[in-house]
């Protein structure tokens, strides 16, 4: 990985092109503020999910594509919480392509907290899985002034738990989670619980058999670990599991549930053709916590539209 001062450089030097090449910042009109779902309850926790930005180094329009969702993102009234895209965040997980990435979103996000997710695009530049770590980890790092060495991590954002899993080898086009990290994820899947809030998880990959796009790519899914991750979550109350991976429009299995109360939210490909067909890109989920619910609201964060048919409201057990 490039040491800091030159990733500043190189983030910079990133930053540059985009202003020149996504159009000038202060020439952009500002997206249109949009508010909560209940402008009168007390929202305690708003964020934003992405999925599959799928940024290349010389791709100029999913760079402008992520370039104008961030700004749509911004726009949410009392600012946004955190960002979170669910992995294949790179298509080959390369230098160029994670400064580019980091570049646009030192240039454009505001949102207070980024959580990325590792996912089978980001882990295969053709380098060893350790030197895609250590990209993954130093980007990140440098940018949020984080410390994980590692691809799951968790941060506690207004008092919710934002816990990330990642798969830790190249493994085709499903995941790897080892012993380590289920004992990690089992530990502090209790200690979120605890807090009496949901508990947001993220991974790249859906659990098996959770998706009906699986019946036609039915090794879409996490792999060997999914039944133990899938048990991990169903012991505890209002879970949300989002995950991307399988290029969905919010028309297969957007969100589902699983037992009591663990609901599979998939996020529909944000920036490329979505499962069959050709998508407007800028699709993600907007998702608000209240005290005895949540919302997902379906939106375009680069044409500020909702989709309210798909629009879910989750009340608490």
């Amino acid at each position: 990985m490039l040491p800091f001062s030159l990733q500043k450089i190189v983030a910079f030097f990133v930053s540059i092109c985009l202003f020149f090449s996504l159009s000038f910042p202060f020439l952009t009109p500002a997206a249109p503020e949009f508010a909560p779902k209940y402008e009168d309850g007390e929202i305690l926790v708003n964020f934003t999910v992405l999925a599959d930005t799928h940024i290349e180094s010389f791709t100029i329009s999913r760079q402008q594509y992520l370039k104008k969702a961030l700004l749509g993102a911004n726009a949410a009234k009392g600012g946004s919480d955190a960002l979170c895209i669910v992995g294949d965040m790179t298509m080959n997980g390369q230098e160029t392509e994670y400064a580019v990435l980091y570049g646009t979103l030192a240039a454009y996000s505001k949102s207070a907290n980024f959580f990325p997710i590792i996912g089978n695009h980001d882990t295969w530049s053709g380098e060893s899985y350790e030197k895609e770590l250590e990209r993954f980890a130093g980007y990140y790092n440098n940018l949020m002034g984080g410390e994980t060495d590692k691809v799951y991590y968790s941060k506690v954002v207004n008092g919710y738990y934002f816990l990330v899993l990642g798969t830790e080898r190249d493994n085709g086009v499903s995941s790897y989670i080892s012993e380590t990290q289920l004992d990690w994820f089992a530990g502090i899947m209790e200690e979120a619980s605890a807090s009496g809030k949901p508990v947001f998880v993220f991974h790249h990959m859906p659990l098996n058999n959770t998706n009906n796009v699986q019946n036609q790519w039915p090794e879409g899914a996490m792999g060997e670990q999914s039944d133990a991750v899938q048990a991990i979550m169903e012991a505890y109350d209002n879970v949300f599991f989002f995950t991307g991976h399988l290029h969905n429009t919010y028309d297969h299995s957007a969100f589902s549930k699983i037992g009591d109360s663990l609901y599979l939210v998939d996020g529909p490909v944000f920036g490329q053709g979505g499962y069959g067909s050709i998508l407007d890109p800028g699709k993600g989920w907007q998702v608000e916590g209240y005290a005895d619910k949540v919302v997902l609201r379906a939106r375009n964060f680069i044409q500020n539209e909702w989709y309210e048919t798909y629009e879910y409201e989750i009340p608490l057990n």
